[in-house]
């Protein structure tokens, strides 16, 4: 049986963690569009574990005074992108940070030369709420709907059989 897990913690408290942000910041440099993050403490992360490993994963940065989620940024293993496997990763946290009930919005953006992630976040419903010069800054409300639910392993079964037969066939 496959093991997969959706996680939520501190980056630091996770080597796998910590180590795939490393990853994260170089293929961003390499791409020209540098974070714009300092490293600290502060960075939290959602991930889908495929045998211990992450496969995708959410940077953030939860700034209670402000009600916002930040997104730091989002990395997916490259044999695994364009799979859905984000956008899983992205509704288990909504639907977490809803839950929790204190979070007004995530908030996020896009380096205009990135038409990639300006696809995805449309795709997820994020609106620009601002323009800067290299940057178009989205975000989507937290406020909770109602439909929020605890996540089970029932929830978890569908990204477990699509990695299982994926990593079968290739």
């Amino acid at each position: 049986m496959t093991n997969v897990r959706f996680k939520m913690g501190q980056i630091r408290h996770d080597a796998s963690i910590s180590a795939t942000f490393d990853v994260f910041e170089t293929e961003m440099i390499s791409m020209g569009i540098p974070s714009t993050w300092p490293k600290n403490d502060l960075y939290h992360y959602s991930a889908l574990f495929f045998d211990e490993q992450p496969v995708s994963v959410l940077f953030n940065a939860p700034i209670d005074i402000h009600k916002k989620i930040y997104s730091v940024g989002a990395y997916t293993d490259p044999k695994w992108r364009r799979r859905g496997l984000y956008t899983f990763v992205w509704l288990l946290c909504v639907n977490e940070w809803r839950r929790e009930g204190v979070w007004e919005f995530f908030q996020s953006g896009y380096h205009k030369d990135n038409h990639i992630s300006a696809a995805m976040q449309e795709s997820q419903g994020r609106y620009i709420f601002e323009e800067r010069e290299h940057y178009m800054r989205t975000r989507f409300c937290l406020k909770p709907t109602g439909n929020e639910f605890e996540v089970t392993e029932e929830h978890l079964q569908p990204v477990v059989d699509f990695l299982e037969k994926m990593s079968k066939s290739g």
